[in-house]
């Protein structure tokens, strides 16, 4: 209950009124100084272009229980002697002519459908503006040359650059000096004779090693033998 205080043009009352949630028509009649009042707490009632009409309210509870998984209503738009069927459900609007209907809620005796309406054409038009603006602003910011961020994005891309031509440069110079090694094989299946950079002996003079059965050596030949 709610309870105001009327002051009239000689007296003073006190009124009880009853508050029910979605009710507009809650209210009171009372007569004060010889002056008819009606009395009411709720809901401004705005009457729309056109008409709404129930047909259907659907629910599915969960397996097992009770609880309602998901609801939508059935609903009939009548303009101008028309009538256009349309489901209202979570996610799904229902918008007519700058009307914009929402799936709220459900009576308790789960009969009836509760829905919540916003009509603010101008509203919806700047906050849509506001987000165009928004999103445009970030692209120049992020994208458009000149900016701070460009640069930034430029002076990052500049040091990976460089980072990464050092980094073949260092590879490149451990290649350079990378000591090589060559292996060349002999004609008479003997041993392969290794051939390292910085230790020559191509210079050294040929010498004539006897062998030990007494046989005479091939001349021009380079023998490195070692006996015991």
């Amino acid at each position: 209950m709610l309870q105001i205080e009327l002051q009239g043009p000689k007296t003073k009352q006190l009124v009880d009124l009853s508050v029910e949630k979605g009710n507009p028509n809650a209210y009171k009649q009372i007569t004060m100084d010889g002056l008819n009042i009606m009395v009411g707490f709720g809901p401004k009632v705005y009457n729309t272009p056109f008409a709404l009409k129930l047909e259907d309210f659907v629910m599915e509870t969960y397996p097992g229980s009770s609880s309602p998984s998901a609801y939508e209503s059935h609903v009939k738009i009548i303009d101008e002697g028309k009538e256009t069927p349309y489901k209202i459900y979570m996610n799904h609007v229902l918008n007519h002519k700058g009307y914009r209907f929402f799936q709220a809620s459900f009576d308790p005796d789960r009969m009836g459908t509760v829905l919540s309406v916003n009509h603010d054409y101008w509203g919806t038009l700047i906050s849509y503006i506001g987000y165009g603006l928004l999103f445009l602003g970030m692209f120049v910011i992020f994208f458009w040359k000149g900016t701070h961020f460009w640069k930034l994005s430029k002076m990052l891309t500049d040091v990976n650059k460089k980072k990464a031509a050092a980094v073949f440069l260092i590879f490149l110079s451990l290649g350079l000096n990378a000591q090589k090694i060559e292996t060349h094989g002999t004609t008479d299946g003997s041993r392969d004779h290794v051939h390292v950079p910085g230790d020559d002996h191509s210079h050294a003079p040929a010498q004539n090693v006897q062998p030990l059965d007494g046989a005479a050596p091939k001349q021009n030949s380079l023998a490195t033998q070692w006996g015991k």
